[in-house]
């Protein structure tokens, strides 16, 4: 299911179970699940805030805390608490009024699953996390064991042992961001690669470096970026899919951020091919210059657009899954021969960092596209 990221961790058992149970009862029953949502977030605020801000803070509400200037700056990335403050006040109206609809509790659990996954991160405990999926709600439905069934106003509490456990990491540092996104640290170990190549090659396998983490700092950035140059919009940002929404006079724009190759789609088992879905523009770049602002290097493209360049460089592929490979086997047997496209289920960007055409091809490309600047962003949303 969603959260099931959180369950190895034993540490924050208990905020795996909030999770868990606002996950079984999102779509049977939304009040309890967007309550057991609240207490997800009063559990990881009460944590972040003792550990960071003052060990002993028990007389203090979740609702000061967040209010406490030092906390704010401390927090200071306004995704973030603007997710935390969404979930607590959806939580107050579940249970002070009731009536909150199965839609609204999908949006307070996706909000929720944003919030553990970034402060997951933050506190250490992973370095990534799967991207949020709604089909495993049904699932989480179907497996709901729980006996919750009233609502418990009560805040939760945190064992000292576990507020000890990440005070000296938390206190170490004057904001949040720095243990979150450190930009030259990954954006380095992206470009210089050569210590991670003879510590390889002493293995005796081909080099193979997890540049994700670069993905997700060129994202912090660049909707870094957009939230100061648009104070009077509102911003929602998704760092699990790497896209920000911006709404403006009645209209929504997706932005996804990609690096690097990039899965364009799925098809649906009726045929239907769905690509980069819900996507309005994309702020793409090959790779990253450490020695050049960030913001510089993207290109904007629409979704026609994205899909065109990858369309003209003959580098669009079909393909199948392992899992749909699984089950295609199970129907026709292993000996059966089938092709490829009339099965593939996902639709990709061949690799092309072996191929130095390709890559010369690629930037001769990206050179007639339009680069990032607060003009051509601004007259997007105009």
């Amino acid at each position: 299911m969603n959260f099931d990221f959180i369950a190895p961790l034993g540490i924050i058992r208990p905020f795996y179970g909030y999770c868990s149970e606002a996950e079984q009862f999102a779509l049977s029953k939304p009040d309890i699940s967007v309550a057991a949502a609240r207490k997800s977030v009063e559990y990881i605020v009460r944590l972040l805030y003792t550990a960071a801000i003052q060990n002993e803070a028990t007389q203090m509400t979740v609702y000061d805390m967040l209010c406490t200037p030092d906390f704010v700056i401390y927090l200071d990335d306004r995704t973030l608490l603007n997710a935390i403050h969404f979930i607590r006040r959806k939580g107050n109206i579940a249970v002070h009024s009731g009536g909150l609809s199965v839609a609204e509790a999908k949006e307070v659990l996706e909000q929720l699953h944003f919030v553990a996954g970034e402060v997951c991160i933050f506190l250490g405990l992973l370095s990534d996390y799967p991207p949020f999926d709604p089909a495993c709600l049904e699932l989480a439905r179907k497996k709901n064991t729980s006996a919750m069934g009233v609502f418990d106003e009560e805040e939760p509490g945190v064992a000292d042992e576990i507020i000890q456990s990440f005070s000296g990491r938390l206190k170490g540092v004057t904001h949040y961001s720095q243990l979150r996104r450190p930009t030259t640290g990954f954006i380095d170990v992206h470009v210089n690669t050569s210590r991670y190549d003879e510590m390889e090659k002493t293995k005796g396998k081909e080099a193979r470096i997890n540049t994700s983490n670069n993905v997700r700092t060129a994202f912090g950035i660049l909707s870094d970026w957009a939230a100061k140059l648009l104070p009077e919009v509102v911003l929602s940002c998704d760092y699990s899919n790497l896209q920000f929404i911006v709404k403006c006079d009645g209209k929504e724009i997706c932005f996804a951020v990609k690096m690097g190759c990039s899965n364009l789609g799925s098809r649906t088992p009726d045929g239907q091919w769905l690509i980069l879905q819900g996507i309005d523009y994309i702020l793409y770049v090959p790779d990253i210059d450490p020695a050049r602002p960030v913001v510089e290097q993207f290109r904007l493209f629409t979704r026609e657009q994205f899909l065109q360049m990858w369309k003209d460089l003959k580098l669009v592929r079909v393909k199948i899954s392992t899992q749909a490979h699984k089950r295609i086997r199970e129907l026709l047997g292993d000996d059966v021969e089938f092709e490829a496209e009339k099965y593939a289920d996902v639709m990709a960007v061949q690799s092309f960092k072996n191929s130095r055409k390709k890559t010369r091809e690629l930037n001769e490309y990206l050179g007639t596209v339009p680069g990032l600047d607060e003009t051509l962003f601004k007259d997007i949303l105009a």
